[in-house]
């Protein structure tokens, strides 16, 4: 008999212990940032009161967060070849690339910029634009707002990248 895949599913404990997902660079110095130092509107360098440095590239994603797996495996090749193995998005639709020198976070913009996704979002900018999904999985939408959200940033652009 095969075991049901569904009861090892409602046997997982929680909450999930994301430590083991963080970079070694984050756990040895967490609660221990001390300053941090804008470097343009989209690169952010955290310090540690251990003298570490971590630097934070964010770029700007469609609406809703909407990527291919082709798009973020290229994201992860680059956090992995450039950055310290990690990326995550953020609550205002974003997407950040962490790395351990601004070299490499300028290398990070760069690539990132090829692929034509802008880098931004700090200090006095636009964060981010987002939208509900409407008719991609909503029964009730009457309009297609994810589109209008695209037009909108697109026409705000220079306001996320400084």
């Amino acid at each position: 008999m095969t075991a049901d895949p569904r009861a090892a599913r409602l046997q997982k404990v929680f909450p999930v212990d994301l430590n083991k997902f963080l970079p070694e660079i984050v756990l040895r110095n967490y609660g221990r940032w001390v300053d941090r130092k804008f470097h343009g509107y989209g690169i952010i360098e955290h310090i540690s009161e251990t003298g570490e440095r971590v630097f934070t590239v964010k770029i700007a994603v469609p609406p809703n967060a909407r990527l291919s797996a082709d798009t973020l495996e290229q994201f992860a090749d680059i956090a992995d070849k450039l950055g310290v193995g990690a990326m995550r998005d953020t609550m205002a639709g974003n997407l950040e690339i962490l790395t351990d020198s601004l070299d490499k976070a300028l290398k990070i913009r760069k690539a990132v910029e090829k692929m034509r996704f802008p880098v931004g979002g700090w200090g006095p900018t636009l964060w981010g634009i987002n939208s509900c999904t409407a008719y991609l999985t909503c029964t009730t939408a009457v309009v297609d707002s994810p589109s209008i959200t695209r037009a909108l940033g697109d026409a705000l652009k220079p306001y996320f990248t400084g």
